[in-house]
Parts: C-alpha cells; structure tokens; sequence
C-alpha cells in the first residue's frame, strides 16, 4: 500500500492516537449490539491520582467499565495503599471480567468466580498457584503441551 519504513509507520501510528481511538469506539459502539446477551463483559483498571502541586502518587481510582453499555459502572477512590483486587468489584453470574496482571492475585480470582463469573487476567505462571476444580494443582505449561496444533 506504502512505500514507508517501520519506524516511520509507527511515528505515523504514535501521532494518529486520538485518531484510531476514535476508530476504535465507533467500531465498538457498532458492535455493541452483538455483545448483548449471556455473558456482561466488563473492564477494570485503576489509576494513580496527583493531588494538585503534589508530585507522588497519593489517591488511586479503581474503575469498571460495562463494555455493552459503553459506560463506567463502578468507581472507588482509595489512598494510594489501596491497591488493585478484583474484591473491589461486584461480580454478577456470567460476567467476565477483564484486568491487568496487577489484579493476578488469588483471592480476588477466587472471588470472581464464586460469584458465577469468569475472568481474563496475564497471571505470570509462577506468581498464581492455580487448582482444578479438584483442588489439585494446574500446571499450565504441561497443560499447554498438550494441546494439538
């Protein structure tokens, strides 16, 4: 289609930010009404907040964010020890929730799923001690050696 370098593709892609994240919501909100259904997907994340002429981190807002409905449907203001869990939120029957490594603690997986949920989390293989529904250990990697290409 071009004739361009990587790096210049990707300073291109760098300065076009507000540009595909438009891109990105419509394309979202146009399929919004496929996500409809059985199952709520749900976003998490927190972020640290300055207070002003502060230059530490000293509030962090915990937020979720409806992916059907487009719209934040929880939020919680910490200090800066309150740090990221999945108990923060309340977990409906069917939901999947959608966090970053930072929530990978067990007892908030373990509270997702008590509450009929299901979660999508990068857990480092090593930090998580996994169990079956036996209470046996899940060795991922041996589990992922056994899958057929």
């Amino acid at each position: 289609m071009a004739d361009i370098s990587d790096v210049a593709l990707l300073k291109r892609f760098r300065r076009a930010e507000g540009w595909l994240g438009g891109l990105l919501g419509e394309y979202l909100l146009g399929r919004s009404g496929q996500w409809k259904g059985a199952y709520r997907v749900r976003l998490v994340d927190a972020s640290a907040v300055n207070r002003p002429g502060k230059h530490q981190s000293d509030l962090r807002l915990h937020v979720g964010l409806d992916l059907a409905t487009q719209r934040i449907d929880s939020m919680e203001l910490t200090d800066v020890r309150g740090g990221e869990s999945l108990e923060r939120f309340a977990v409906r029957a069917n939901e999947i929730v959608i966090a970053d490594r930072g929530y990978a603690h067990r007892s908030g997986l373990t509270h997702v799923v008590k509450a009929g949920g299901s979660f999508i989390v990068r857990i480092p293989w090593n930090n998580v001690p996994l169990e079956n529904r036996q209470g046996e250990r899940f060795d991922i990697p041996a589990e992922l050696e056994q899958i057929d290409d």
